[in-house]
């Protein structure tokens, strides 16, 4: 009535099937290479956040002075 189209790995065949991809993912990346990439998203995220940041002010201020019809900051 049902069949059975694979048996499910039992703890140490899994352990077999782990250990050759966790050998190379540790041999290719290192812990330089994580705290660089760290380093470069917080290096692009700070200036990138505080643009946006400055961008929403001007639209502010131009759209107060428009409104209100004198500039404050």
């Amino acid at each position: 009535m049902y069949t059975i189209l694979a048996a499910e790995p039992v703890a140490g065949e899994l352990t077999s099937m782990i250990t050759p991809i966790i050998t190379e993912i540790t041999g290719a990346v290192s812990a330089t290479d994580v705290v660089t990439l760290l380093g470069k998203g917080v290096a692009f995220g700070i200036p990138f956040f505080l643009a946006i940041y400055g961008v929403r002010k001007i639209v502010q201020i131009a759209q107060s002075a428009i409104r209100n019809g004198s500039i404050r900051v």
